[in-house]
């Protein structure tokens, strides 16, 4: 892409944002700083409930066949950590073609974390609420059985509403979900956007220093703080790490330093929160929740738990896919043992 479309991009998102008319044409009744406070190019608008939106980014793996994955290096160095966190191999793909591009090679994560505003418009949409700046807030005190029935809620609602506005591939159209702990940590760290060596470090590069992205103990003064007032990592991601943390879609399991442990346990949570030292933020960053409090008898819900939204889609998309899937599966390399 040209610097000057970039560029045109850019202030067409900025002028769509403080008009309240997004680039793709519909119409949305909250103000921009509301749902998109800091626009890019790249952009993917889905209107919500009331009128709201929630605003999504392309996040891009090198794949080029069906068949293909990316192989990613996960968690970090640390013998404190190690049965939790120790390096592994991971892979990941896309559900959704870039423009040009003839395989899925990019999947959507939310630009920021679900806000009180949002979760408001899907979960208590038949009576709509005031849009306000404590509305900006981060989502938080949900469990992950609350953030996939937002889910579910959300992804029900545009297909009644604005199915066209969802990602499609083969026509198939994609779906809210939480995002995998692939999905998220590949994110966070930067993704191709940043060098393999980048990659691999504790946190994606921070020019000026820690404070100007993330909301950790000192800085966010132990409460959380509006959705997109600091800097984005290198996907135009905002508050990925610190702030809240967010909830993936797959249970905990140990690490068995070349592979996750066979028990599936509670659920978990990524990238720190707002009582996080600075020290402990990092990408790697992972706790395990349990489903419910065993005192009180009820879903687990702690102040310091959000989350943030992916588009997926199925695999298999249409019968051309499936043919396509098997013709590749038929190429792939064969163990010499049975």
């Amino acid at each position: 892409m040209s610097r000057t479309l970039a560029t045109w991009l850019l202030t067409l998102a900025a002028f769509a944002a403080a008009n309240g008319i997004e680039a793709n044409g519909i119409e949305i009744e909250w103000p921009g700083k509301f749902y998109n406070p800091q626009p890019l190019a790249g952009d993917l608008v889905l209107p919500m409930p009331c009128g709201g939106a929630m605003v999504f980014r392309p996040v891009a793996t090198q794949t080029q066949l069906r068949l293909d994955d990316q192989r990613v290096e996960l968690g970090t160095v640390s013998a404190e950590l190690g049965y939790s966190e120790h390096p592994r191999a991971a892979h990941i793909a896309g559900s959704f073609s870039a423009q040009g591009a003839l395989m899925p090679n990019i999947y959507w994560l939310g630009k920021y974390e679900v806000t009180e505003m949002q979760w408001n418009a899907v979960t208590h949409s038949s009576a709509c609420l005031s849009v306000n700046m404590h509305g900006r807030l981060p989502i938080s005190r949900i469990n992950w059985f609350d953030a996939v029935q937002f889910a579910h809620r959300y992804t029900a609602w545009l297909y009644a509403h604005s199915l066209d506005a969802i990602p499609r591939e083969e026509g198939q159209a994609g779906f809210i979900r939480l995002p995998t702990e692939v999905e998220w940590e590949y994110a966070a760290r930067g993704g191709n956007a940043v060098s393999g060596e980048a990659f691999k470090q504790r946190t994606f590069p921070m020019a000026g220093g820690m404070q100007r992205y993330v909301w950790f103990d000192h800085p966010a003064r132990g409460q959380r703080q509006p959705a997109g007032l600091l800097k984005p990592n290198p996907l135009g991601l905002f508050d990925i790490l610190g702030n809240v943390e967010e909830i993936v879609l797959e249970p905990y399991r140990l690490h068995k330093v070349i592979r996750l442990h066979g028990q599936a346990g509670g659920f978990i949570t990524k990238g720190g929160h707002f009582f996080t030292t600075g020290s402990a933020i990092r990408s790697a960053y992972r706790r395990e929740y349990a489903p419910f409090n065993q005192q009180q008898g009820n879903p687990t819900r702690v102040a310091t738990i959000g989350a943030r939204m992916a588009i997926g889609n199925i695999t298999i998309t249409s019968r051309a896919i499936l043919a396509r899937i098997k013709a590749q599966w038929h190429l792939q390399p064969r163990s010499s043992s049975r």
